[in-house]
């Protein structure tokens, strides 16, 4: 049989239209190797040979594009995958940002024993956290520490910034909200980490949880748990220079005055630094 008359029963398509269909038709994923895909042309047979060299030829160009096109969408395929993760990472964190305009007062089972409570009134800038060993008082970017023991009154005195303050308090067994958003931001960014979700019920309220590890290494795992309300439902893990697991208990969308007042006057004074 003439080659000629085989090219000719073959429908021919331009090299571009090749590397992105399939045998099966599916159409979109992008070679693994960028570079465009060169014309192979069959040689012209021996006079005398069978026509069985050129259909070899044919069907092993379309068998290389098929491997080629296959191998591409599973590349694609895995990387929406981890970029799901991701934005399932970015949501939860966009969930907990949004709580920055609420009134609310969380109160929160520590790791420690005992109990800690966030108080927040965005109308005055004040955020407020109190815990076995003392308080934070936010207001407005400034904050105030104060410490207390069992043996003398507490102590109050001015810090330089609110992030000054974050060791502080997740070492008292708390964590601030925006400290949460910038990890899970973090952990968004990175295509290494592995990442679970599931849902529960906390403080009577839906919510719903991410797990993620960074590293591998279960010392550096971590798990934040957000409520229907786009309230921190539940944290632990590393974080500030401390390993904080907190659990809330009970909340309100609601906040009582006396959640920012400091020690009383018959205290020591506060002081500055």
């Amino acid at each position: 049989m003439n080659l000629s008359r085989i090219q000719t029963a073959l429908p021919s398509k331009p090299d571009n239209e090749l590397a992105s269909t399939n045998v099966t038709g599916q159409i979109g994923c992008v070679p693994a190797d960028p570079r465009p895909v060169r014309s192979i042309r069959a040689r012209r047979a021996p006079i005398g040979a069978g026509s069985r060299p050129a259909l070899l030829v044919v069907v092993g160009l379309a068998a290389f594009v098929s491997i080629a096109t296959a191998t591409s969408c599973d590349t694609v395929a895995a990387a929406n995958g981890a970029t799901g993760n991701q934005e399932f990472v970015q949501e939860i964190a966009t969930r907990l940002t949004a709580a920055y305009s609420m009134s609310y007062t969380a109160m929160y089972a520590l790791a420690g024993g005992g109990t800690g409570t966030v108080a927040q009134l965005p109308a005055t800038g004040q955020t407020a956290y109190t815990y076995p060993t003392g308080m934070l008082l936010v207001t407005s970017g400034r904050a105030t520490l104060c410490t207390k023991a069992a043996d003398r009154p507490a102590t109050c005195e001015p810090r330089p910034s609110v992030v000054a303050t974050s060791t502080d308090l997740a070492r008292a067994g708390l964590v601030r909200t925006d400290s949460v958003v910038s990890l899970l931001n973090a952990s968004a960014l990175d295509r290494n980490s592995v990442i679970s979700e599931h849902d529960t019920t906390i403080a009577g309220t839906s919510a719903t949880c991410v797990t993620v590890d960074s590293s591998g290494d279960a010392t550096d795992q971590y798990e934040v748990c957000v409520t229907a309300d786009g309230l921190l439902g539940s944290f632990s893990g590393p974080i500030n220079g401390a390993s904080v697991d907190i659990m809330m208990i009970n909340f309100r969308m609601s906040v009582s005055s006396d959640e920012f007042e400091l020690p009383t006057a018959s205290q020591p004074a506060v002081t500055s630094r």
